[in-house]
């Protein structure tokens, strides 16, 4: 096991001689067995979809090779996480690729950069567990508060390229400004 999260497990394996992972569902022992599966299965099929998508428009991102009921097989993306190999090139080159990823309804639901694995000057995109389809400027807010928090210095680099490479500049700019409306939210709930 490489990795275990609270929704899943995943496995280095090899599939016709090729080193993958694996990523396995886990069952929760305090929900209903019968609401379970369907969650767990529901939940594998989102992830693979929204891998798939993100291959059509461009986006780096496991290949995914085999789908079973409550988990799947994808493709071992060597590299270091991105948190560990910052550089401006990298964060300019993630914001283009969150703002494909918005401006095609796609949001990641934890996007930080232990999400993203660095290779060289290549990025991937990894773990959409938590991801989705949706149109919300709320949605796609939160993708980037969770960026925000998540670096130390280069947000700004980050948000540069993601407005400057979303398909609607004025709905980008709509976006960040939601960041801090959201902020105050939580500040205020905090207290």
């Amino acid at each position: 096991m490489l990795y275990s999260g609270a929704e899943a497990h995943v496995y280095e394996t090899t599939f016709f001689d090729r080193t993958i992972l694996v990523k396995k569902r886990i069952s929760k022992g305090y929900r209903q067995p019968t609401l379970d599966n369907k969650l767990r299965k529901n939940r594998n099929k989102q992830e693979v979809r929204l891998l798939m998508s993100l291959k059509k428009i461009g986006i780096p991102c496991p290949v995914v090779y085999y789908v079973g009921e409550d988990y799947f097989f994808m493709q071992k993306i060597d590299g270091a996480l991105l948190r560990d190999s910052l550089s401006h090139d990298k964060l300019v080159h993630l914001g283009k690729y969150i703002a494909i990823m918005h401006s095609n309804n796609i949001i990641h639901g934890d996007l930080t950069p232990a999400n993203v694995i660095s290779s060289g000057r290549d990025l991937a995109i990894i773990d959409f567990g938590l991801g989705g389809v949706s149109s919300e400027i709320e949605d796609k807010s939160i993708d980037l508060l969770l960026m925000k928090r998540s670096l130390v210095d280069g947000f700004d680099v980050f948000l540069n390229s993601y407005i400057l490479n979303y398909k609607d500049q004025n709905i980008a700019k709509t976006i960040v400004k939601h960041i801090s409306e959201i902020e105050k939210r939580a500040r205020y709930s905090q207290r």
